[in-house]
């Protein structure tokens, strides 16, 4: 009765187990038939155009701030400060060389000056004014520049890496919007100028 007893259990364990193989691969062909019948849906992202802008914008106040550290020349150091503009309370961060601030203040106090002899409003100094009068100064800041560059290697690749990350925002700008890109036309005879 023992022996019929142990011949009973190995039956049943032996007969349980084939009964549990079979379930598992059954299920797995199951699960291999569905991951054939499986929909594959593909997603492509891609990063908002104001990324690219956000970087720009801090990519060039980083220039700044390493310009401004090796630069030893009070006039071409580059202040920012927050403006508002006409008719807004929106702060944009504007960023200026002393040179054209200093004009800027010299000039609005003669034309102030000026307008109180004649009895005329009192009005601002046009930008386009301003960079009839700064012309010289542009050139000699320009070169200012081109010599910290030359001198200072971190500086140059900063810059460069600026120019680069301005490009590629003009280019996606100009894919966003086309025609009513505000860089269209500068990109246009970029590409023009690039494929003679």
């Amino acid at each position: 009765m023992r022996v019929n007893k142990y011949l009973i259990n190995i039956v049943l364990l032996t007969l349980s187990g084939v009964i549990y193989s079979a379930n598992v691969y059954s299920q797995n062909t199951a699960a291999t038939a569905d991951k054939d019948k499986t929909e594959v849906i593909s997603i492509r992202g891609q990063k908002p155009l104001g990324f690219y802008r956000e970087e720009m914008v801090d990519l060039k106040f980083e220039f700044y701030d390493l310009l401004n550290a090796v630069n030893t020349k009070a006039e071409f150091k580059i202040k920012c400060e927050k403006k508002s503009t006409v008719e807004t309370r929106v702060k944009e961060t504007v960023c200026e060389p002393q040179y054209v601030i200093d004009m800027r203040a010299k000039l609005n106090q003669q034309k102030s000056q000026a307008s109180e002899f004649t009895g005329a409003a009192i009005t601002q100094i046009s930008d386009k004014e301003l960079n009839k009068q700064l012309q010289s100064w542009h050139d000699k800041a320009d070169q200012e520049k081109l010599r910290l560059m030359t001198t200072n290697p971190k500086l140059k690749a900063h810059f460069l890496k600026l120019i680069k990350s301005e490009e590629n925002y003009k280019r996606l700008h100009v894919a966003t919007y086309g025609s009513m890109s505000n860089y269209y036309k500068e990109e246009e005879q970029h590409q023009e100028s690039s494929n003679p």
